[in-house]
């Protein structure tokens, strides 16, 4: 499974969007109202990974695009 994804097209609004889009939106924000510093939420103690979508994106195209001979069977 993928981790946390994020790119173009993401969702900006504080209330419903996710982690990645919300940090990038409050910093603009901050940058462009001179604010010295930004709040941001949570106790920082969670570890989470994130994923450029495009990369996602390529990583799948390139395992779409290998030849049946380097796929190990999972079961039996």
């Amino acid at each position: 499974m993928p981790t946390n994804l994020y790119g173009p097209g993401d969702n900006y609004d504080l209330a419903t969007s996710r982690v990645i889009p919300a940090l990038i939106r409050k910093f603009h924000e901050a940058k462009v109202n001179g604010h010295p510093t930004v709040t941001v939420w949570g106790t920082c103690t969670p570890r989470r990974e994130f994923l450029y979508s495009d990369d996602m994106a390529a990583a799948c195209v390139f395992l779409m695009n290998l030849p049946d001979e380097k796929f190990v069977p999972l079961l039996g």
